[in-house]
């Protein structure tokens, strides 16, 4: 695999190439872009890192992989998807797995359409200024592993695909936060948290759809 380089807009390339990052925050830079090629895989090796956007520039090969290979949990914090070249499909070409939670932050509106296999918190940071992140799950898009899937603030998440969520995720939404489920589509989800208060088992609307929650977090015991 090739080393990591630069083009002339200064940012990162990752071009059949794997980098690993072993020091938190090596990458700490909201305006940064980090560009992947196919058969690219970034490791952060349970670390944190943040970066602006994550671009592709695969026409041919395999999907590029983000991934944390240790045991140790891994974060990343980062704006949208966005596309390398002019004119190619807003649909990423990159996969997240292992042990790795994701954070998007900024004012972002970017779409999942690939199933993720990471298996770590997702969240959709909305809060403080030009924080008006909007994450859309597509027909084909799912985070099925994520333990909790938080929205802070005005942040958004819709969802298109029933299985967009694993039925062990605990879903926690601010307030101020949106969730919009598409027309005829039911997501199971472990636990629902609004605004703080759990809210007990059952089925709830949002947008167009269902979140069908199977139980509250904890256990209840009877003594009689």
């Amino acid at each position: 695999m090739s080393s990591l380089g630069y083009d002339s807009s200064n940012e990162t390339l990752l071009d059949r190439a794997e980098l690993k990052t072993t020091v938190d925050w090596a990458f700490d830079n909201a305006s940064m872009s980090v560009c992947l090629g196919h058969d690219s895989v970034w490791d952060l090796c349970g670390t944190s890192q943040r970066i602006g956007a994550l671009k592709w520039r695969q026409r041919t090969g395999n999907l590029s992989v983000i991934t944390n290979s240790l045991a140790a949990p891994a974060t990343l914090h980062m704006g949208k998807f966005a596309s390398y070249w002019h004119g190619d499909s807003a649909t990423p070409r990159i996969l997240f797995g292992g042990n790795l939670s994701v954070v998007f932050e900024g004012d972002i509106d970017t779409k999942v359409d690939y199933p993720m296999t990471a298996a770590g918190n997702l969240t959709v940071n909305g809060d403080g200024p030009n924080q008006s992140s909007t994450l859309a799950f597509l027909s084909n898009g799912s985070w099925a592993n994520a333990t909790n899937v938080t929205v802070k603030g005005s942040g958004k998440i819709t969802i298109a695909n029933p299985n967009a969520f694993g039925s062990k995720a605990n879903v926690n939404l601010a307030t101020n936060s949106s969730l919009e489920i598409a027309s005829g589509v039911t997501v199971t989800v472990k636990t629902l948290t609004v605004g703080g208060v759990q809210k007990p088992a059952g089925n709830y609307t949002f947008g167009s759809g269902t979140l069908s929650v199977s139980r509250p977090r904890g256990f209840m015991m009877s003594v009689q």
